[in-house]
């Protein structure tokens, strides 16, 4: 049986399988971490953008909209490369932030409506 060469392995790797193969784990890291920033940075353009804040920004909604997908993208392929396992969907409905973020919501509602509750019981 003919021995298989390191070059031959590499030689049949694309994309993101040779990038795995190829970086050591901090380097990897590293490119997550700089993505995940680069992310953030989209998120708040996207913010100055659609006109929530009262920083204007010279780059118009769809740019940054589109800037912030990419951002989102590349954090993925990066976790990817790390070996981060992607949770699908349903994963994320059920995950312990989604349970904790709900709890949360629901609390802040419950205080506004007894605070709503509270006004109209004092103007009767």
């Amino acid at each position: 049986m003919e021995k298989t060469s390191e070059y031959d392995i590499i030689r049949h790797l694309h994309g993101l399988d040779l990038v795995k193969l190829m970086l050591g784990k901090r380097d990897q890291m590293e490119a997550l971490a700089e993505e995940a920033a680069e992310l953030s940075w989209a998120a708040l353009k996207w913010i100055r953008a659609t006109g929530m804040s009262a920083n204007p920004t010279t780059e118009g909604f769809h740019q940054t909209a589109n800037n912030l997908i990419e951002e989102f993208r590349d954090v993925l392929a990066c976790a990817y490369v790390a070996g981060l396992r992607i949770p699908t969907e349903e994963e994320l409905k059920q995950s312990e932030k989604s349970k904790r973020w709900e709890g949360k919501i629901r609390a802040e509602y419950e205080r506004r409506m007894k605070e709503v509750r509270r006004k109209e019981h004092e103007t009767i």
